[in-house]
């Protein structure tokens, strides 16, 4: 399979739309119809803008896939998608995830006390 078949088959998996790729990787959607007719093939940085949004690795897209390798693959599962969504859309949860990128599980632990502590809180 050439790149953007690969592309389209994602995209199709998850339900993703031409126009919401283009707008959230910054890839033109001339280009993108360019890829699609075959009139020119995605570069690198552009594939990798592709993986990330659409939350898988860049092997995915640039290589002959196999379906077991996709089954066995444990960031390919309905969760790190959920989460994934969740960072994308919520630039508020990406600060988090951010900030806590180099947290000891202590440092997570606390914090997380620490929030659940405010929710209480503020359910009261």
């Amino acid at each position: 399979m050439s790149v953007i078949n690969n592309i389209l088959t994602v995209m199709e998996e998850k339900s993703v739309k031409a126009i919401d790729l283009c707008k959230a990787t910054g890839i033109s959607t001339g280009n993108f119809s360019d890829w699609k007719a075959n009139r020119a093939v995605p570069k690198l940085p552009a594939i990798s803008k592709i993986a990330i949004y659409l939350g898988v690795s860049l092997n995915r897209l640039t290589e002959n896939f196999d379906k077991t390798e996709q089954k066995n693959n444990p960031t390919n599962n309905d969760e790190v998608w959920e989460y994934r969504e969740v960072m994308r859309t919520r630039p508020e949860m990406k600060v988090l995830f951010d900030l806590t990128k180099n947290a000891t599980k202590e440092d997570i632990e606390f914090i997380s006390l620490m929030i659940q502590k405010m929710k209480r809180r503020n359910d009261e």
